[in-house]
């Protein structure tokens, strides 16, 4: 029984069911390259931070006094997301690996690196999907905020909300 735990498609199988389950970004995690230590605390990480929260938390209690919020780990990027017109905004993609940059003439997708690794002197642009007039945004519109929804290991959808609170909907996609 205890060899079944040291076979590499067993914990690949279970990051796997563990990313569907989580709604984690499959692709965040480099499966075929990881090592069976790497495989098993990438697939056990979700559980554990919810039995921490879990025990730190009392039935009633207030999160913010009870939970230690504070990460394990800080990681600094160098990244400039600014806009000279409009807003900008950020979404980091479940999993921790792809973040999302957006502001009023363009929507970014970056690598900023596996998680667990150091971070990448410079994260790697992967998709630019332009937004700016006339391409979707209308004029004097902006961006206020971005969500996305993973459709599969290529492919992000992402909703963008404007100024004149009007969901525009996009893919952004690469190879």
């Amino acid at each position: 029984m205890r060899v079944i735990f040291t076979q590499t498609w067993v914990w690949e199988a279970a990051l796997r069911r563990v990313c569907k389950e989580h709604q984690l970004y499959t692709p965040s995690y480099p499966i075929g390259a990881m090592s069976v230590e790497e495989l098993r605390k990438a697939a056990i990480r979700p559980s554990l931070w919810r039995i921490r929260i879990t025990e730190r938390a009392q039935h009633g209690s207030d999160f913010q006094e009870k939970v230690d919020w504070e990460p394990q780990e800080k990681k600094r990027i160098n990244l400039r997301v600014g806009s000279a017109v409009g807003s900008s905004d950020l979404y980091l993609v479940p999993g921790g690996r792809f973040l999302i940059t957006g502001n009023s003439d363009a929507l970014r997708l970056w690598d900023l690196g596996v998680p667990w690794a150091p971070s990448l002197r410079h994260p790697v642009l992967l998709a630019v999907a332009r937004l700016g007039y006339p391409e979707v945004l209308q004029v004097e519109e902006h961006l206020m905020s971005i969500e996305a929804q993973v459709l599969d290991d290529r492919v992000v959808r992402v909703v963008v909300l404007t100024s004149r609170y009007r969901f525009v909907l996009l893919k952004l996609s690469w190879t």
